[in-house]
C-alpha cells in the first residue's frame, strides 16, 4: 500500500476536502531515495506525524499501551521533524516553508497535548472535537507544509 492509500484510509477519501486531496497528493510524490533531502527523510516525518492519530485515538477509546504525558507530547523538538527543525534543519531556515512548518509543527504538538489531555481527565467528547476538528487541520497543513518544503529544498541550492 502506497502512502496516499495509507493518508485515505487514515483521513477517509470521502471526507477529505478538496484542498486536503491536493495536499495528499503532494505528500504522496515523496517516495523513496527522493524523500531524502536537506538531511530529513521527508516521507518518515509526514509518517510520523500522520501516526499521532491513531495514538491519540488509542487513549480516547481506552486501548493505548503507551504511557504518554500531555507535557512531553507538547514539546516540539522531541520527534525526528522537530530534531532536524532546530538542529541541522536551521542550515535551510531561507527556504520560503522553513517558518510556516515550524510555527505549525508546535501548534500541531500543542494541540497534540491538549487533546491527549482531555482523554486523559476524562473529556473525550472535547478531545474528540479537537481531533476532528483543529487538530485534523493541523495535520494536513504539516503534511502540505513539508511537501511544498521538500520541492523547494530540491530545487535550491543550500
Amino acid at each position: 500500500m502506497g502512502l496516499m492509500d495509507w493518508i485515505r484510509g487514515f483521513w477517509g477519501s470521502e471526507s477529505a476536502t478538496e484542498d486536503e486531496s491536493k495536499i495528499m497528493a503532494e505528500m504522496s510524490a515523496i517516495q523513496g531515495a527522493e524523500a531524502e533531502v536537506v538531511g530529513l527523510n521527508f516521507q518518515t516525518a509526514i509518517d510520523a506525524h500522520m501516526k499521532w492519530r491513531a495514538r491519540l485515538e488509542a487513549v480516547l477509546h481506552g486501548v493505548s499501551s503507551e504511557k504518554l504525558e500531555a507535557a512531553t507530547v507538547a514539546k516540539n523538538d522531541q520527534c525526528v521533524l522537530g530534531k532536524w527543525l532546530y538542529g541541522q534543519g536551521k542550515e535551510h531556515s531561507h527556504l520560503g516553508s522553513f517558518s510556516e512548518l515550524e510555527q505549525t509543527h508546535t501548534h500541531f504538538h500543542k494541540s497534540a497535548a491538549e487533546i491527549l489531555h482531555l482523554a486523559q481527565t476524562g473529556r473525550k467528547g472535547e478531545a474528540t472535537r479537537l481531533l476532528a476538528g483543529d487538530y485534523r487541520t493541523t495535520s494536513v497543513r504539516i503534511g502540505g507544509l513539508l511537501a511544498r518544503l521538500h520541492r523547494e529544498a530540491k530545487q535550491k541550492p543550500s
